[in-house]
């Protein structure tokens, strides 16, 4: 692959591969991109993208509820949003950043969730049957960020 092979592959041209549900190809052209890559608004409702390899993105205020992303690596992504009835099981979740997402009724089950971050808000409803794996818990408090070891 050439250099103008690695300038045609844009955000844009990534985002439309993962809202088609091609992620073969997706992944393929994603391994040839070295920086983060940021998406804003995107809408993955109701998509099968289960294997796919979201690693190191941003996603924000991107809507992925009833997806699928079973079996999917999304080490060190940083999604907000609605993720409402989302398929994480199996995935990784490494270093994590799901602060401001709605997981409400998300199964989590078997998920890798080492050095992920939440906040109470988004793990109200989540399902995190079988997961002893170690996350944060993050909450504003008098105006900073600090770990909270549970919700009330």
């Amino acid at each position: 692959m050439g250099l103008n092979d690695h300038i045609s592959i844009t955000p844009a041209k990534l985002a439309n591969l993962l809202e088609n549900g091609n992620i073969s190809e997706f992944n393929n052209e994603r391994k040839q991109i070295k920086q983060q890559i940021v998406f804003d608004s995107i809408d993955l409702s109701n998509k099968d993208l289960s294997g796919v390899e979201l690693r190191s993105l941003v996603m924000l205020h991107s809507n992925l509820s009833n997806t699928n992303l079973e079996n999917s690596s999304l080490t060190d992504v940083q999604i907000s949003g609605n993720l409402s009835n989302i398929n994480l099981r199996n995935a990784d979740l490494l270093n994590a950043d799901l602060r401001d997402s709605d997981l409400t009724n998300a199964d989590l089950t078997l998920t890798i969730l080492n050095g992920s971050v939440f906040n109470c808000k988004s793990l109200r409803t989540a399902n995190l049957t079988d997961n002893a794996k170690q996350f944060h818990i993050v909450e504003s408090i008098n105006g900073s960020l600090k770990e909270v070891s549970s919700c009330r």
